[in-house]
């Protein structure tokens, strides 16, 4: 048995980021192994609290209290405190993060997965996240399906350089999309492997007993929609599927972020609520990255629109890995009734699938080998 840390991206209301952090600790803990999510928070500082504020507000977010942002957080919240222990105590600087570290005798850390190599999501821990702060040398360091976001790399040299030579110090580099491939030996000058996000680790049956556990009600229709940009073009799409399968759309994230409407629509609701939905719906219509990783790990034929602006490569990447590029659309344009009709080889997907773990699974194992002398 080894002592595994995980870092993430602050775990806050991301259904994708909160599952996927969830189901590493779980694979690894059926393992054998103690496995503790280090629970690293963004600085507490007054400077980037500010900072954090205009954004939100710039994003129609009016968070009048912090009671009313627990509220509003309180499902996943809930979750993160019922299903993803142990985990340290709560990280807000790199004075806390050294003492955790410095009482902890891990064999491996692993950072991933998500877009934790995204910099502009990381804000004042991006250099955490390339695991700066692991100082003994008996420490295994690792990543697992970390992201990019995006497929380019767009940052001054003497970060790049600073990423790089922390990259250098890894035993082993894994990545999500093959543009991360690129960009680690195009940029950084070090190999790196692609594997699938750690949420596809798991069967669709772990993600059932959780929902059976909660005792989720029946959802409210069988046309599951998690849309993160509601706008009018999408709603059209939305508007046309149901049309022609003769369905009806629910909605399986909060109604608004405005708290000007009302405090009942910003509330997030249950993850098990969510996962529910895939359960019981016979469509999905999508515009995240984890809604198609989970329509495929439910069988659940799918249409996925895609957001130039938060980029494309993850869903392109994880996409053609199953062969269902043709499933994304970026405009109403491309919807056809073809598409939305188009059958899906669920057999030969989940035979891919069966495999990327095998591979995955192998890769993970490397936590149980000596680490690399250099």
């Amino acid at each position: 048995m080894k002592t595994i840390g995980i870092l993430t991206l602050p775990l806050h209301n991301n259904f994708g980021g909160i599952l996927q952090s969830y189901a590493l600790q779980s694979f690894l803990t059926k393992k054998g192994h103690n496995v503790i999510l280090i629970d690293r928070q963004y600085d507490d500082n007054l400077l980037l609290n500010l900072k954090y504020a205009i954004k939100r507000l710039s994003d129609k977010t009016k968070f009048k209290s912090k009671k009313q942002k627990e509220l509003i957080n309180a499902n996943p919240t809930q979750f993160i405190h019922t299903y993803m222990q142990p985990k340290t105590a709560r990280i807000t600087s790199e004075k806390q993060l050294k003492q955790v570290i410095g009482v902890t005798d891990f064999d491996a850390v692993i950072v991933g997965s998500d877009q934790v190599w995204r910099l502009e999501y990381s804000d004042s821990i991006k250099y955490n996240l390339f695991l700066d702060f692991i100082k003994n040398p008996k420490t295994k360091k690792m990543s697992y399906a970390a992201s990019f976001g995006v497929d380019n790399w767009k940052h001054p040299v003497d970060v790049t350089t600073k990423v790089k030579t922390l990259l250098k110090s890894f035993d082993e580099i894994s990545v999500r999309e093959d543009s991360g491939v690129m960009i680690c030996e195009n940029v950084f000058d070090v190999d790196a492997i692609q594997h699938v996000d750690p949420t596809m680790l798991l069967q669709k049956e772990d993600y059932i007993t959780l929902v059976e556990k909660e005792n989720e009600p029946k959802s409210p229709g069988d046309i599951l929609v998690y849309m993160l940009d509601v706008t009018g073009d999408r709603q059209e799409v939305i508007s046309a599927i149901e049309k022609e399968l003769h369905g009806k759309a629910f909605m399986a994230n909060k109604k608004s972020s405005n708290l000007d409407y009302d405090l009942k629509d910003a509330i997030y609701p249950t993850i098990t609520s969510w996962l529910k939905g895939f359960m019981d719906a016979k469509y999905v219509v999508v515009d995240s990255f984890h809604g198609c990783v989970f329509s495929i790990l439910f069988n659940k034929p799918f249409v996925a629109y895609g957001n130039k602006e938060r980029g494309l490569t993850r869903f392109t990447s994880m996409l053609k890995l199953f062969g269902l590029e043709g499933r994304l659309i970026l405009d109403k344009k491309e919807l056809t009734k073809d598409l939305i009709h188009a059958p899906i080889d669920w057999p030969a997907v989940n035979t891919k699938l069966a495999a990327l773990r095998s591979v995955s699974e192998k890769y993970l194992n490397n936590v149980n080998k000596d680490k690399k002398t250099r």
